[in-house]
């Protein structure tokens, strides 16, 4: 049985730690279409790391100012004495014996912190269950005479009540990804308190379920990978953990997440539905009552203990209720992996081919951007140029059926994955505008390149040119800075003298797009600093005084919902001086994400079957400081655009004012774009304000000597 060519699906809208992209480097290169067997993509090169790239003639390149040495593999502690043998579940190679917990200094025995069957949440007042301890973001034993009298309750406790009591809600209401972006935004304010990391870690492992369980890739994964392939697959991510992973890694917290993980997929209706339906509760129980029992004298250490403990659990679980074995070690690593940090994911294949369409913006498909609510999906924004906006479906528009199925009420994965298809089919959708009643249109699936700079034009100041250019940059992919490249050039024939980058709600992208971007603007001077684990020195991404630079006023507008690559960016201007940031303080993320094909052990050359998203480094402004829950602080702060500002297309979003495209399509860089409607967008009035306040009016005037403001090599 074969899938049907995969195609990316533009989705900009997920959890930051999901789908904005983040901050990422790549291994391998671009996929293709993927043809579903489980071995779609055939690379022909050995991996590439984006962040140091090739250097061609004439390619603005990075500068290293220090080397980062080889991270050596963490060495096993491991002594094997005698070998077991899992005989009944295939062929596997020897392992050694779970070594047993000791008794801990206070004679308690130490048991499985958080063992099948027996795991609770915190309640809504911050509590955990008797006997029990928070530490790290996990629960782990404790004596119950160490056990002490709740402190007397502060303000910022009672805000955190009411933040887990709405968080309680949306679980049992089963809207995880609300939940997700809910408890995220609470741990940055809160600066990660356990409590809230052991709900968000809840959530995540529910969404991320039933995701999995939604994603065809996913469901072909189980039904070719076998057993020992499997555990190949579990020892390449493991091996990567253990040797990239931005902090050491401990593997029995790992270990007990992978139980969390799989006591939820136990309980969890699509889990059940596909691997037992007859299964009943009594028997469930039993075999939680058994693992329980078999685990809690184990204590993993170590990658390999790890590796024997899912061998027997997968052995009992295959004895007991015939799960597959294959069903259970893949749940173990998807659970693990994603415990580690919000943005460190197992990646399906699909998974992974969507992530490199959305870094180099090439993709089949409609060419829409999709959300979902309790109703259906709807649209939140159509690609000018698109097979969608040639077609005549257009933003706000909800999607009620694909191809005659209803989608009302569905969530976002599993609809969208009704609109992918090959290149030339088509696709028949019921669609209801805001304005008429549902109509049928049918729209044929094509190649796309989105573009990362949109909407360039001049601002309209009062009926008069204002010499002030403005482009909005809506992501960090591998091209992007060609494309600012050739808006610049457009915008300097037409006499741009100063310049507004709007990189509001981008949610980031590339590394060295960003630091390619800076360094467009920045003569000399640190662009960022990133950090990888243990002693390793630091690496310092400079400005390169050969470099083209564009050496005219300017100003970056951003907003909470600016992350990673894009405050990259904002902090190197502000650190080096070099223009304003106006708006709100941003997203407030840290680290740098490397993307991997998984190839199941084999050699980089092999297909890939599925994909790793993995936390490798922490970055810092050029002066040293994280951006961590503070983001990057504007030196022109404007508060929120006032709720009744009216968009373009007459929707009070005030949201939605610079979530515009480039009209017109690819060739409209002409100035006849439709404009933004400043008056209106109390950020962008203030920047252009400010520019002219703050630049000397011969600077902005239609002065024939611009040699200042024309670009020049350094």
């Amino acid at each position: 049985m074969k899938l049907n060519d995969r195609s990316c699906l533009v989705s900009r809208i997920a959890l930051r730690w999901m789908s904005g992209i983040g901050l990422l480097l790549v291994f391998g290169c671009l996929a293709k279409p993927v043809p579903a067997q489980i071995q779609p993509l055939s690379r022909q090169t050995e991996p590439v790391r984006v962040n140091t790239p090739q250097i061609q003639p004439n390619q603005t390149h990075i500068r290293i100012n220090t080397s980062s040495p080889e991270i050596s593999s963490t060495s096993s502690n491991i002594v094997p004495t005698e070998p077991m043998k899992i005989r009944s579940l295939g062929e596997m190679t020897d392992l050694p014996p779970l070594p047993l917990r000791r008794a801990d200094e206070t004679g308690f025995p130490l048991e499985p912190a958080v063992p099948i069957g027996s795991y609770h949440l915190p309640g809504v007042n911050g509590n955990v269950s008797p006997g029990m301890n928070e530490k790290a973001g996990s629960v782990v034993p404790m004596p119950f005479a160490t056990q002490q009298t709740p402190p007397t309750v502060s303000p910022e406790a009672m805000q955190m009540d009411v933040i887990l009591q709405q968080g309680d809600i949306l679980e049992k209401e089963g809207r995880w990804n609300e939940a997700l972006g809910y408890y995220e935004n609470a741990i940055r304010t809160f600066h990660k308190p356990p409590v809230l990391m052991q709900r968000f870690r809840f959530a995540r492992f529910h969404h991320d379920l039933t995701k999995r369980y939604n994603d065809s890739s996913f469901e072909m994964m189980l039904r070719q990978l076998t057993y020992p392939e499997a555990f190949a697959l579990f020892d390449e991510v493991m091996t990567e953990i253990q040797q990239r992973y931005v902090e050491p890694p401990h593997w029995s917290e790992l270990f007990e997440n992978g139980m969390r993980d799989f006591e939820i997929a136990l309980a969890d209706p699509a889990f059940c539905s596909r691997h037992f339906q007859y299964a009943d509760a009594a028997r469930i129980r039993s075999l939680s009552q058994k693992i329980v029992q078999t685990s809690q004298s184990w204590e993993i250490r170590d990658p390999r203990t790890m590796h024997a403990g899912i061998a027997a659990i997968a052995e009992i679980c295959q004895k007991e209720i015939g799960l597959s074995p294959t069903a259970v070690v893949l749940e173990f690593l998807a659970g693990m992996t994603n415990s580690l940090d919000p943005y460190t994911e197992f990646m399906t294949l699909n998974q992974y081919h969507d992530t490199k369409c959305m870094m180099s913006g090439n993709f089949v498909g409609l060419g829409v951007e999709l959300k979902a609510d309790n109703i259906s999906l709807y649209i939140n924004r159509v690609i000018p140029g698109s097979p969608a906006n040639k077609g005549g479906l257009q933003n706000f528009d909800r999607i009620l059926e694909i191809d005659g199925t209803s989608i009302q009420g569905w969530q976002l994965e599993p609809a969208s994955n009704l609109l992918q298809g090959t290149v030339g089919s088509y696709v028949r959708l019921l669609v209801q505008t805001r304005a008429n009643a549902a109509h049928e249109l049918v729209i044929q699936r094509e190649h796309l390149k989105v573009p990362s700079v949109e909407n360039v034009h001049l601002l309209d100041d009062h009926g008069q040119n204002s010499g002030i250019g403005y482009l909005k940059l809506s992501g960090f992919q591998q091209d992007t800075v060609q494309e600012i490249q050739e808006a610049l050039l457009l915008l300097h024939r037409q006499g741009m003298k100063s310049l507004i980058i709007d990189l509001r709600g981008n949610a980031g992208g590339v590394l060295t797009a960003s630091i390619e971007a800076a360094d467009l603007f920045l003569k000399q001077g640190i662009i960022v600093r990133t950090k990888r684990r243990g002693t390793v020195p630091e690496s310092v991404y400079s400005a390169i005084k050969t470099t083209f630079t564009w050496d005219i006023p300017l100003a970056v507008l951003i907003d909470k919902d600016s992350a990673s690559a894009s405050e990259i960016f904002a902090g190197a201007i502000l650190d080096n001086n070099r223009g304003l940031i106006v708006g709100q303080p941003s997203f407030g993320k840290d680290t740098v994400q490397m993307v991997l094909p998984l190839t199941g052990g084999k050699p980089y050359s092999s297909p890939a079957i599925a994909g790793l998203k993995l936390t490798i480094e922490t970055y810092y402004s050029p002066k040293g400081i994280s951006f961590y829950g503070i983001g990057v602080q504007p030196n022109v702060p404007v508060s929120n655009i006032p709720a009744n500002a009216v968009t373009n297309h007459g929707v009070s979003n005030a949201a939605t004012l610079y979530s515009v495209g480039r009209p017109g399509g690819e060739d409209s860089f002409d100035g006849s774009s439709r404009q933004l409607a400043s008056q209106e967008d109390v950020v962008l009035k203030t920047a252009m304000n400010e520019i002219r306040r703050r630049t000397p009016s011969a600077s902005l005037s239609q002065n024939p000597a611009l040699t200042r403001y024309q670009p020049s090599v350094n």
